[in-house]
């Protein structure tokens, strides 16, 4: 972050608005996340931070992100082996469900136990319990087809529990 200014030509009100706007700046970009990218092109080389050097799969981007970072998944076919998600992330499929899609062949449900925001991917052939998701914190789901669901106990697409009770699922088809 590169700021110059020449406080000698402020008054002194101006000078404290400017000062006080750069520390709130300061102190809020590392707030920001990181972007994280994911393309079957990529060359898998952490920490993704270009479609250049893109994870191949979902799960690694997952795991090298924190709290506040976002994913975005470019056209391909993925499998999300760390099903539980347990950090605050966006992911995005940048051209939407019709050409992203997320197969669970064999494996349970992607849990996510932070507040989440998720959007644009078919997901299919999920096995387990819980069908193809599970909130167990605020999460926010848009966008997405939930299809061919091998769900053996609630018979649902998606469950919710615990402080799940506010996830928003948004234009998605069942």
């Amino acid at each position: 972050l590169a700021v110059l200014l020449d406080f000698h030509q402020l008054t002194r009100e101006d000078a404290m608005r400017q000062g006080i706007a750069i520390a709130i700046l300061l102190v809020a970009s590392p707030c920001l996340g990181a972007t994280r990218y994911v393309s079957p092109a990529g060359n898998n080389t952490a920490p993704y931070d270009s479609w250049v050097n893109s994870s191949t799969g979902i799960t690694a981007a997952i795991a090298t992100s924190s709290d506040g970072d976002t994913i975005l998944c470019s056209n391909g076919t993925y499998r999300i082996s760390l099903s539980t998600v347990r950090t605050n992330l966006t992911i995005i499929s940048v051209n939407g469900p019709s050409v992203t899609t997320i197969d669970q062949t064999g494996q349970a449900a992607v849990e996510f136990y932070k507040p989440q925001s998720f959007s644009g991917f078919t997901i299919c052939n999920s096995t387990g319990s819980y069908g193809a998701m599970l909130f167990a914190s605020p999460t926010f789901v848009s966008n997405c087809i939930i299809t061919k669901i091998k769900n053996i106990r609630y018979g649902c697409g998606a469950l919710t529990f615990g402080g799940a009770a506010t996830s928003q699922v948004d234009n998605c088809i069942f």
